[in-house]
Order: structure tokens, then C-alpha cells, then sequence
């Protein structure tokens, strides 16, 4: 049974977007997890994000932001509370809800997860095409270690893996 959710958010084919299933694959080839948790590449969720957050005890998003007051490439947590205090997601449909919209409705689907966090960095272009921008690649080492902080803030460790892997990136060869 897992409790803790280590999720990858983002289309692989959409530039910067792409930030959250590369960086689970970073951490899947450089990193041993304990049991009881789960890292999943979760691309471009609609109604079925509600099914991968209920029922567990804590959950690390990572993800693309938007945030025109920073730089391209800049790392920051949003913490549950700031998340559950944002305005809701404008043209809500079945296929785009927000994270926001998404955790309400676990409320009626096995819970709130007692933990959530979003480790995020600021997108420079998420136009369709594949690969990153200079800016965000640089900060995947930064989002690596970001979110092994936020897991050890969680009480959880994991290992390094010996040797380490390479990342599977499929959408960048």
C-alpha cells in the first residue's frame, strides 16, 4: 500500500511543460525509494488526478509554473495551504482541472492527503515542440534535491542508486 506519491505533472511534448515527467525520471534512475512509495510519471491528468491524491498521507507534485514576477528556471514550493487558498481554475472541463479542484473533490473520495506540495519551477516556453529551455534544464538538479527535501521533511529517506542509471527521456531523442 503506498502513502506518499511522488508525481511528475506535464506534457512531454509541450517544452517546459515537460519539467514533470523529467524530473520522476531522474529521481527513478538516481534514487532507491522506501516502501510505501509511489513515483509516477502522471502526464496530463483530467477527472483521474482526484484517483492518484485520495487516501494518501502526503503528496510531491512537481510541475511547471507560471509566475511572471520570477525568472524562467526559478524553483519554488507551493505548500497545500497556498494551493487550497487560490482562486478556482477559470473554464473548468472534464479534461484540465486544477489541483485546487482536484483535492477538494478528495475530500468525497477517500480524503485529503495530510501533506501536499507542489515543487515547481518557473516555465520560459511551453509551445509545443520537445525539450526544455536552457533555464528550466538547468534546474533539474535543483528540483532533485528540492524534492528529496521535501521527502525527508515527510520523515521518508530514500538511497542513492549504485551505480546510477540514466534517465529514460524518450521525448528528447
Amino acid at each position: 500500500m503506498h502513502h506518499t506519491l511522488i508525481g511528475g505533472l506535464g506534457n512531454v511534448l509541450m517544452g517546459d511543460d515537460a519539467i514533470g515527467p523529467t524530473v520522476v525520471a531522474h529521481l527513478a534512475a538516481r534514487l532507491v525509494f522506501p516502501e510505501g512509495i509511489k513515483l509516477h510519471d502522471l502526464g496530463t491528468p483530467g477527472m483521474d488526478l482526484v484517483l492518484h491524491l485520495a487516501g494518501l498521507r502526503s503528496v510531491v507534485l512537481i510541475d511547471a509554473l507560471v509566475d511572471a514576477t520570477l525568472p524562467a528556471g526559478t524553483i519554488r514550493v507551493v505548500r497545500l495551504e497556498e494551493i487550497l487558498a487560490g482562486p478556482a481554475a477559470a473554464g473548468l472541463d472534464a479534461h484540465s482541472p486544477g489541483l485546487r479542484e482536484a483535492l477538494l473533490l478528495t475530500e468525497h473520495c477517500g480524503g485529503v492527503p495530510e501533506q501536499v506540495c507542489v515543487v515547481g519551477v518557473v516555465a520560459e516556453d511551453c509551445s509545443l515542440g520537445a525539450g526544455l529551455s536552457d533555464s528550466v534544464r538547468a534546474s533539474v538538479p535543483g528540483l532533485v534535491e528540492a524534492v528529496v527535501k521535501e521527502l525527508r521533511l515527510l520523515g521518508v529517506g530514500v538511497e542513492e542508486r549504485v551505480p546510477p542509471g540514466e534517465p529514460e527521456l524518450w521525448w528528447e531523442r
